[in-house]
């Protein structure tokens, strides 16, 4: 019997212990499991208020600018633009001689750097067709069944680009410079030995190719008006309208002969 007692006292004994135990682990764990999530408050605490600082950093005029410490921080800094536009290329001569002022669909590409400032550049690359004649010393847009050269037209242009940042779309006014560069050939359908007004039509797109490169005529003025649109955090669209502005044509007493204006779509991304 005093065996039994001693047995059932020993295990009320140790019972008892492993229930402290347990209880002792328990309350060690609740208070870790307490002190990971006061650590995780905090954590999100701080990035709200480091996100909120940022925020409040930012204005209309963009951000301050920060070099690039790597390529990979630099393209981040880089957004790569995309526009389809329909152009006028306006001449000026008689419609009796030459075509009407012809409808054009350049495509350009580039890249805007740094993509978050007030001040940025963006050079681009704009790709377009037309044809010409040659008439009274001058190279004239010409109508396709009148044609004599057809030129294959590369505008070079560097602006500087001034940029408005809103809530959700961004406005960007630009100005600066560009080359138009024609390769000019004969036009299919046209033979080399076809009268011209030179005597052939080879010698025709010989004049053209050289009048389009002299006396500064494919210097340019360029100005660019563009709101852009926020769809995600790195795609941006919307119009764009831009004037390129014939220096050489002023030079040489032409007027705006050979001015261009565009309107179209622009994305950025």
């Amino acid at each position: 019997m005093k065996k039994i007692i001693l047995f059932l006292l020993h295990s009320f004994i140790f019972i008892s212990l492993f229930c402290n135990e347990l209880e002792t682990a328990s309350t060690q764990n609740s208070e870790e499991d307490v002190q990971i999530e006061s650590i995780q408050v905090e954590i999100e605490q701080q990035e709200k208020l480091e996100h909120s600082e940022k925020e409040s950093k930012k204005t209309i005029f963009g951000k301050k600018f920060a070099g690039p410490k790597n390529f990979k921080d630099f393209t981040s800094q880089l957004d790569f633009v995309l526009q389809f536009q329909t152009a006028i290329y306006l001449n000026t001569e008689s419609t009796l001689v030459s075509a009407p002022s012809p409808i054009l669909f350049p495509v350009t590409i580039g890249a805007l750097w740094p993509n978050y400032t007030f001040l940025a550049i963006q050079p681009s690359l704009s790709f377009f067709m037309m044809n010409s004649l040659w008439h009274n010393n001058k190279a004239l847009p010409a109508e396709i069944e009148n044609r004599t050269a057809t030129s294959y037209c590369l505008f070079f242009n560097i602006p500087a680009v001034f940029s408005i940042y809103l809530k959700n779309s961004r406005v960007q006014l630009s100005a600066g410079a560009g080359i138009l560069l024609p390769i000019t050939t004969i036009s299919s359908g046209v033979k080399p030995s076809d009268s011209g007004t030179t005597g052939s039509a080879a010698s025709d797109v010989s004049a053209i190719q050289k009048y389009y490169l002299s006396k500064g005529r494919f210097f340019y003025f360029t100005t660019e008006a563009s709101w852009l649109f926020d769809i995600t955090s790195k795609l941006k669209v919307g119009p764009v309208i831009n004037l390129q502005i014939p220096v050489g044509s002023f030079i040489n007493g032409e007027g705006f002969a050979r001015f261009m204006g565009q309107a179209g779509i622009k994305i950025s991304l």
